[in-house]
């Protein structure tokens, strides 16, 4: 069995599964590193060359927890006043954050932005923000926070289950509490150091790398090469990493 995370794979051993499963990473496509164009995308959205510049990408639901990011920008806007904090992404929940933010008064501190095509706009996003937010705690794997990464924008998030395999890393991320003050702590050390942020993006460029396509390509020939042959070693082919074998007995 695959899976694209070592927090799926504990989940799956919870649910007592006595499988043999073996940890593969969707890969990503380094190319977003150098398409993404930052002076365009705030021309076309009017934000100030220098204004600060929170990201938000995915879809717009409960699960992603993403009014705990409203409460954030609430602590932020105390020490950057200016700050902006830009949802990109359309779901169910859009109508309720909407409404949250009204009664919040922070409707020039956030901005929806819907649906941005993944290959063009997405990636002008990417290079257009200062810093990635993500406060979900339900992600089989991140990807939205590894093309960010890979695009060289930080990244503040919850540790947890797939996100939790790089964001403690420390290298182009920090891990942030599940609580807003703490969360927006973390963001307000990183967004108010312009050498911290130029070293953090820097370092998330080489931490993507790990996550390319080809060389997630390459683990997952290898392992069904194993696996054609009929070796048990498929559970860890020669040469590679990341492979959890756990039976269950539950």
């Amino acid at each position: 069995m695959i899976v694209p995370s070592m927090a799926m794979a504990n989940v799956l051993w919870g649910y007592g599964v006595n499988t043999p499963i073996r940890v593969i990473p969707t890969g990503i496509d380094l190319t977003v590193q150098t398409t993404g164009d930052r002076s365009a995308f705030r021309d076309r959205h009017g934000i100030a060359a220098d204004r600060l510049v929170l990201l938000y990408a995915g879809r717009i639901a409960p699960e992603k927890n993403i009014a705990l990011l409203l409460e954030v920008v609430g602590h932020l806007r105390a020490i950057f006043p200016d700050i902006l904090l830009l949802l990109a992404g359309d779901g169910p929940f859009r109508e309720s954050l909407e409404q949250q933010v009204v009664e919040k008064d922070l409707t020039e501190q956030v901005r929806f932005l819907g649906y941005l095509d993944h290959d063009t706009a997405l990636r002008d996003a990417y290079a257009a923000a200062d810093l990635l937010v993500f406060a979900s705690e339900t992600e089989t794997q991140g990807m939205v926070l590894l093309e960010a990464l890979a695009a060289g924008l930080p990244l503040v998030a919850i540790a947890a289950m797939g996100a939790a395999d790089f964001v403690t890393s420390g290298r182009g991320t920090r891990p942030a509490p599940a609580q807003a003050s703490g969360f927006a702590e973390v963001c307000a050390d990183i967004l108010s150091n312009d050498m911290l942020r130029a070293r953090m993006a820097q370092e998330a460029r080489q931490l993507a790398t790990q996550w390319a396509e080809p060389a997630m390509a390459e683990r997952l020939q290898a392992f069904y090469a194993v696996a054609i042959a009929g070796g048990k070693s498929a559970s860890n082919p020669a040469g590679t990493s990341s492979a959890p074998h756990r039976t269950s007995s539950r």
